[in-house]
C-alpha cells in the first residue's frame, strides 16, 4: 500500500480496493454459513460446502464456504501471485489477482475487472484473459509464510454469547 501512495498511482490503489473487497465477500461466505448453522450442533462448514478448485475433503474436514462463495459467484477461486521468471510485481505489494478455474490452471484477472470492481461496478463472473498459467509458475503471496496462531474464540468462550438468541441479549 505504501508503494501505491508513494508513486501515486492509482492502479495500485484500485488493485488493493480489489483485493479487499474480493477478501471481505469471502469471509462472509464463512459468515453466513456460521449464521445458518447456528441453532445446529456443528462447529464447522460441512465438507460438501467447497469449491471445485480445492481437493474433495475428508469426511472429517470441514468445508471452506469463502471459496465456495468465489467460485460460484467469480467463475472460480482468487489467489494473489508473483512471476518467479519475470522479476517484476505488476501490482506491487498485493500481487497479481488470478482466477482459479476447476481445471487448477491459473487466468489473470483482467484490469478492467479491477478498475470496475474498485469503482464499485460490479459484472461477474470476472473476465479474465484466455491463456492460462499453470500454478507451478508461479509464487503464492502466502507461500513460505508461517500460520498465524489461531485460538478459537467460541472454544474460551468468549464471544459464545452472541450466538444465542437475540432477545437474550438484551
Amino acid at each position: 500500500m505504501l508503494a501505491a501512495i508513494n508513486k501515486n498511482d492509482h492502479s495500485l490503489f484500485r488493485a488493493f480496493l480489489f483485493k479487499t473487497a474480493n477478501g471481505f465477500l469471502h469471509e462472509i461466505g464463512h459468515v453466513f454459513v456460521t449464521f445458518l448453522a447456528k441453532d445446529q450442533d456443528r462447529e464447522m462448514t460441512p465438507p460438501q460446502i467447497n469449491a471445485l478448485t480445492v481437493s474433495a475433503p475428508q469426511t472429517d474436514e470441514p468445508g471452506e464456504a469463502g471459496l465456495f462463495l468465489e467460485y460460484y459467484i467469480f467463475g472460480g477461486t482468487l489467489g494473489y501471485y508473483h512471476d518467479r521468471n519475470s522479476g517484476t510485481e505488476e501490482d506491487g505489494e498485493c500481487g497479481t489477482a488470478y482466477l482459479k478455474k476447476s481445471t487448477g490452471s491459473l487466468y489473470r484477472i483482467t484490469r478492467d475487472t479491477i478498475d470496475d470492481t474498485a469503482s464499485a461496478t460490479f459484472k461477474f463472473p470476472y473476465r479474465h484473459r484466455t491463456e492460462s498459467v499453470e500454478p507451478g509458475k508461479m509464487e503464492s503471496l502466502g507461500q513460505g509464510r508461517s500460520p498465524s496462531s489461531y485460538t478459537d474464540p467460541l472454544a474460551e468462550n468468549k464471544v459464545a454469547y452472541l450466538l444465542k438468541s437475540p432477545a437474550a441479549n438484551y
